[in-house]
């Protein structure tokens, strides 16, 4: 090879160059909007997991004569004659699950939580992810350009996925189970108002 071919080479090999690290931030850029459109989905699905249980607690406390007081969108409060019931939302971005504190002043206040997630594993798998994909900006450096295209993919039909689910979701989607701060042992209840009940039957 002249030294004419090996400058050229050397050129057309630094214009492959440029194009690959311009597909590249197109993906990386793709990716991070992705990821931000998952996590906005999940806080959506949070809020609706959060109302719809909040519903079903206003409709039971409110008939047995209990008001009902917002704190804030994941605070809650019920009151009956100087006593006091308290639901708190939180999520837990580890384990793909909802977590609902309940204390209250009805007897010696033990706190316990209520765990709440998908029932399908498919749907607590794709939570799960859309939960925790906010920390791709130190790996994306490292992978390949295939590797970044399969990951553009995958979280893309993860968060079709998803929508279509969040879009019809209802409580019997949903698993419930209660455990004692502190403790591990949990125990599954068929929906939430029962597992209110237990934790406030087992004091």
């Amino acid at each position: 090879m002249t030294p004419e071919q090996r400058l050229q080479a050397i050129f057309a090999k630094s214009i492959q160059h440029d194009d690959e690290q311009s597909y590249r931030s197109k993906l990386e850029n793709k990716l991070v909007a992705t990821s931000h459109e998952l996590k906005e989905l999940a806080n959506k699905i949070e809020e609706k997991v959060t109302n719809l249980i909040f519903i079903e607690m206003d409709e039971f406390l409110e008939s047995q004569g209990w008001i009902s007081e917002i704190h804030d969108a994941k605070n809650k409060r019920y009151t009956q004659a100087f006593k006091n019931i308290y639901n708190i939302s939180a999520i837990k971005p580890t384990s793909g699950k909802f977590e609902f504190i309940i204390k209250h002043d009805l007897f010696e206040n033990i706190d316990h939580r209520v765990e709440v997630s998908f029932k399908d594993s498919t749907n607590l798998s794709h939570f799960k992810t859309a939960t925790q994909v906010l920390n791709i900006k130190k790996d994306m450096s490292i992978m390949s350009i295939e590797v970044l295209e399969d990951w553009v993919k995958g979280l893309q039909s993860t968060h079709q996925k998803l929508k279509t689910e969040s879009d019809k979701l209802k409580l019997e989607d949903l698993t419930f189970e209660v455990i004692k701060i502190g403790q591990s042992h949990q125990k599954k209840r068929p929906n939430f108002i029962e597992a209110f009940l237990s934790i406030l039957e087992n004091q």
